[in-house]
């Protein structure tokens, strides 16, 4: 009898201590500063080849710890974390919080009207780090969203920034785009013109898409839905890299980003740059381009800290003004683009796209006590550039004059030193010799600026006031200049609004 006591009590403490080993470990990852869950962290262990990802919620579980001591944990734009297991980790909850790398981002959050997601009723998706730099590519900026639920985004012609996008069928005239909590969005149509943005994804750290009236702290026409993106803030850590990359096509990019860290005078650096050129995929789009992107900052004190943030894309590129027909896709292949011809041994294009929009803002960061915080905003862009097109008088349209399937510029060339038409002006006289087609710029230029300012004071547990106050100004200075008269002495413009003396 004693013996089969033992064998037992041998038996239920060897069962007792495999259940133990075989318990399940659950936790959670979070921001230190803000509490948020952290979503795509990578959870390593101890164990070679043993590791989980995040949920949506942050959570993570490992259902085999037999062996198990430590947890490494990674995630982009944080300080990487050893978590060490004690004996009560099996049994608990294991809660993993991370410092972040990157200074100001909570600050700049609260300007951009960043939502949290789980805690907001908007329809809001987040867009980090990592799943811009995998999914960018050569892709337009918008079509990094384009997974996004209720999120449409597409190339128009298919030339370098001509993307559009739409939010539940709302096109982009009815959704603001906020770029660290600015407004960017045209001020006389509401468009975006991306192309104007194009080192705008080497740049970005989190994209917010909210579908939908949401949240907003400037007057702006969303009724279709925000998109709030947050550019990278300087780093903490100090460090530097150089990537390049090339498509199949033929379209090459160079990007340089360094990082100053956190220098003895609590100033840090952040400086980003690429270089972009190439044929394009469609025939006659090809792209000529620079990016650049600069933060600086420095902590005042413990209370009060500045940012500068500057980014431009000084670009240009030819388009496919058009999608194709079935009949010219059929015939030609999507790479085909029947606006461009060849014009004195080179390739002329009816229409290109160039242009600098730099915008600069100045935040400053006041920690006025635990329960509020000020943040404040100066800002102002001027844009220069323009698009190039054709205009005709008297004459069908360039379009028209068809070689080989693309524009005949030689026919148009002889067709205007050939015109013997007489035209009559507003005065009486007539003239003759003018051209019947031209090439012109359709040049637009700005300068807006602007500040913004909120407060964010935490009442209690369960009450936040946020009030704040925005102004800017915008003027733009529109004009067409004729860049080539094509054979002609002169033009005739027949605008009905035509200035007295000014394009004539």
């Amino acid at each position: 009898m004693k013996q089969i006591f033992i064998a037992t009590l041998v038996l239920v403490a060897f069962v007792t201590l495999s259940v133990q080993a075989q318990e399940t470990i659950r936790g959670q990852v979070k921001d230190k500063n803000s509490g948020n869950p952290l979503p795509g962290a990578t959870v390593m262990t101890n164990i070679p080849l043993t590791g989980v990802i995040t949920d949506h919620n942050g959570y993570f579980e490992f259902s085999k710890t037999e062996g198990l001591t430590t947890l490494k944990v990674n995630y982009l734009g944080y300080k990487p974390t050893d978590y060490e297991l004690n004996q009560g980790s099996a049994r608990g909850f294991i809660l993993i919080e991370l410092q972040p790398d990157i200074l100001g981002l909570d600050e700049i959050s609260i300007i951009a009207t960043y939502a949290r997601e789980r805690e907001s009723p908007v329809a809001v998706s987040t867009i980090k780090t990592a799943s811009i730099e995998r999914e960018m590519g050569n892709q337009d900026y918008p079509e990094i969203m384009k997974m996004v639920p209720g999120v449409y985004a597409t190339k128009l012609g298919g030339g370098n920034g001509d993307a559009r996008i739409s939010i539940r069928g709302f096109q982009q005239e009815n959704i603001a785009l906020l770029l660290n909590g600015i407004p960017v969005s045209s001020m006389e149509n509401g468009l975006v013109y991306w192309s104007n943005w194009a080192g705008l994804g080497d740049a970005t750290q989190t994209i917010q898409v909210q579908r939908g009236l949401g949240a907003s702290r400037v007057a702006l026409n969303s009724v279709g839905g925000t998109i709030n993106i947050i550019t990278k803030s300087t780093e903490a850590k100090k460090g530097g890299s150089i990537r390049y990359a090339v498509s199949d096509f033929g379209n090459h990019k160079t990007t340089l980003s360094l990082s100053s860290g956190k220098l003895k005078n609590d100033y840090a650096i952040t400086f980003l740059g690429s270089r972009t050129s190439g044929p394009g995929y469609v025939d006659a789009t090809a792209s000529n381009a620079w990016a650049w992107f600069l933060t600086v900052s420095k902590r005042i004190n413990s209370t009060h800290t500045l940012v500068f943030t500057g980014l431009g894309s000084p670009e240009r590129h030819g388009q496919r003004n058009y999608g194709l027909t079935k009949e010219e896709y059929d015939n030609f292949g999507n790479k085909y683009n029947p606006n461009w011809g060849m014009f004195n041994g080179k390739i002329n294009s009816l229409s290109e796209n160039f242009y600098h929009k730099p915008q600069l803002s100045l935040n400053h960061y006041w920690n006025i006590n635990d329960k509020a915080l000020l943040a404040s905003s100066a800002y102002i862009s001027f844009g220069t550039g323009g698009g190039k097109f054709a205009e005709s008088f008297m004459s069908q349209p360039v379009y028209n004059f068809r070689k080989n399937n693309q524009i005949d510029w030689d026919a148009v060339y002889l067709q205007n030193i050939n015109n013997t038409d007489t035209a009559t002006l507003s005065n009486g006289e007539k003239v003759t010799g003018f051209s019947k087609i031209i090439q012109s710029d359709y040049l637009a230029s700005h300068v807006w600026f602007g500040g913004l300012s909120t407060l964010n004071y935490q009442a209690n547990k369960k009450l936040k006031i946020i009030t704040g106050i925005h102004a800017r100004y915008f003027k733009s200075n529109l004009k067409e200049q004729i860049s080539d008269l094509l054979g002609g002495k002169f033009w005739i413009d027949n605008y009905a609004w035509a200035i007295e003396g000014i394009g004539d």
